[in-house]
């Protein structure tokens, strides 16, 4: 589910069937935000709204039948845009996405090999945990609004926390039990 920023009562959840649905009336009341099935044999495994375009969605997804794959749309799911995937396995899920406020451009994307960064709006991405073959199916991931360099990622194993927009990774294993796959991670507001 994705609440929009400001408007409370617009909600937009993805299916895994490849829809994707709003609801003007905070879920009462849902409806296509536009063509119905927009992504056949895909799973939207994550909605993101742009914090840098409040008007743009994003979209994480994994095949039914294997891969992944990003989109995004300008005018709330009416129409959808495909995002090149240069240096973005497309025989990989996509679990995941985090966009970080006041660098436009900027996309963390969390898939079965780790976790991946764009610095061009997702037209091309490098491969950021390279050297942590252990940090493996990223399905969260997060980004300090405060402090736009931190990037927290949840594995099915533990979390990780980057404090240089993923150039360096270390554990944050304290009090979380081996093996704890890191499904969703959320700030506390004003914290």
């Amino acid at each position: 589910m994705l609440f929009r920023s400001g408007n409370p009562d617009v909600v937009f959840a993805g299916t895994a069937a490849g829809q994707v649905y709003v609801s003007q009336n905070g879920g009462r009341t849902w409806a296509n935000a536009g063509p119905h099935l927009p992504f056949p044999g895909w799973v939207v495994s994550n909605l993101r709204f742009d914090p840098n375009r409040p008007s743009r969605i994003w979209v994480a997804m994994r095949g039914i039948w294997g891969g992944g794959h990003v989109a995004s749309s300008d005018d709330f799911g009416k129409t959808w845009i495909s995002r090149a995937r240069s240096g973005l396995p497309a025989e990989e899920p996509v679990y995941t996405l985090a966009l970080v406020p006041g660098h436009e451009g900027r996309i963390y994307a969390g898939t079965l090999s780790g976790v991946y960064g764009s610095e061009d709006g997702g037209d091309t991405w490098r491969r950021l945990t390279a050297d942590l073959p252990e940090m493996q199916k990223v399905t969260s991931l997060l980004v300090d609004s405060d402090q736009p360099d931190t990037v927290i990622a949840g594995t099915w194993r533990r979390a990780y926390k980057s404090a240089d927009a993923g150039k360096t990774w270390s554990g944050v294993f304290e009090g979380m039990v081996l093996d704890s796959e890191v499904f969703t991670l959320t700030p506390i507001p004003g914290q």
